[in-house]
């Protein structure tokens, strides 16, 4: 019984690592389409000074869209000390 319970919470950590991830990634969808004007593809949007990034997340970030990930906890760090 405690195998399945162990097996059961991790395909759960799994799929809701997944979720998040897909929708981080239509979030950063939807900044681009906001900010690259003319883009006609999914490619377009990933494109970045002639480079093709892997994910919507990278062209963002390289395109000056949004900070690193890593300024909001630095934000937040601050305010509560």
């Amino acid at each position: 019984m405690v195998e399945e319970g162990k097996r059961k919470n991790s395909t759960t950590n799994q799929t809701d690592r997944l979720c998040q991830s897909y929708e981080e990634e239509r979030y950063y969808l939807r900044v681009l389409l906001n900010n690259v004007p003319g883009a006609t593809s999914f490619d377009d949007l990933k494109t970045v000074n002639g480079v093709m990034l892997p994910t919507f997340h990278e062209a963002v970030e390289r395109r000056g869209l949004i900070e690193a990930d890593n300024t909001l906890d630095e934000s937040l760090a601050e305010v509560t000390e």
